[in-house]
């Protein structure tokens, strides 16, 4: 079997900022609050796992989900992605986290 993190189509930092300018994607960041609010993606909505199956019913079902938590070896997203996938939703996954986004050159958002 593939590990866990090659279960889901992933996208790029560059291709998540052209869908998120597009509006075709819902953009989740499922670290705990504390670190969203110490820094996360533009546009991200903060969902920690362990409020992903209440917040489920207020999601689109209608547009892609990209989580993304604490970069390439961090499970978080992919077990958010999974709960995600089982109630039918269209998911992948950002491969890059927080730190690597920023060592881009792309900029994080404090707003919450």
């Amino acid at each position: 079997a593939l590990p866990l993190c090659h279960q889901f189509e992933r996208v790029s930092a560059a291709e998540l900022r052209t869908r998120l300018q597009n509006d075709e994607v819902i953009l989740l960041d499922v670290r705990p609050v504390v670190e969203y609010e110490n820094g996360h993606l533009p546009g991200a909505l903060s969902l920690p796992l362990d409020e992903m199956q209440q917040a489920l019913a207020s999601l689109p079902d209608d547009k892609m989900i990209v989580a993304y938590c604490r970069g390439p070896y961090c499970v978080i997203a992919d077990e958010a992605l999974s709960i995600l996938a089982a109630n039918g939703r269209t998911v992948a996954r950002l491969e890059e986290g927080v730190l690597e986004w920023q060592e881009a050159g792309y900029a994080v958002s404090h707003e919450t």
